[in-house]
């Protein structure tokens, strides 16, 4: 997948000819259905804005059925705690795990759809529904579906002590373009 146009998707293991982009943006591609941690401060490469300071975000790009993922960010000086994401997929149940950490979560779920979803955190409750992404940041806490894009954004709320989420009515978004 292209980082800095999600909508390009691209096989894995081949060759992108004709590829270009500004001498100032370096070429990056990540996996479908990677977990990304990433310290989001403005818009560019479309992963948030300056409204997602502050939280740690984790992109996770176009689910598959039966899919599983993991990724464990070891300890800093700045972030003394080892952390754990971790995430399972199937027949539209979405489970989403993180362990004890010091910064609010915002997670980007890239090319999925969310007819009838519902999310449910432990030791939050049920997540409600947030109009707009503004809505959604200035609650911290609860989701915003974005039809247009296929993009899911969730702030599940106080997750310090870790988090255990439950999102089920998700589904796989058709239309993702496979370039060669």
């Amino acid at each position: 997948m292209d980082w800095w146009n999600p909508s390009r998707v691209y096989s894995g293991g081949s060759f992108v000819a004709n590829y270009s982009v500004p001498l100032a943006r370096f070429p990056v591609f990540h996996r479908k259905g990677s977990i990304l941690p990433l310290d989001v401060t403005n818009d560019e490469g479309n992963h948030g804005d300056e409204r997602s300071s502050g939280y740690l975000t984790l992109l996770i790009s176009h689910l598959s059925p039966g899919a599983y993922q993991s990724v464990r960010e070891e300890a800093t000086a700045s972030n003394p705690t080892a952390q754990e994401f971790r995430y399972g997929y199937a027949g539209g149940v979405f489970t989403f795990t993180a362990t004890a950490h010091s910064r609010m979560l915002l997670l980007l779920i890239r090319g999925v759809t969310a007819e009838g979803l519902r999310l449910h955190s432990k030791g939050n409750g049920i997540l409600p529904r947030q109009e707009t992404l503004g809505a959604l940041h200035s609650h911290a806490s609860g989701w915003h579906y974005d039809d247009r894009k296929g993009e899911l954004w969730i702030i599940p709320g106080d997750s310090s002590s870790g988090l255990v989420l439950t999102a089920t009515g998700m589904g796989e978004k058709s239309g993702s373009s496979v370039n060669h």
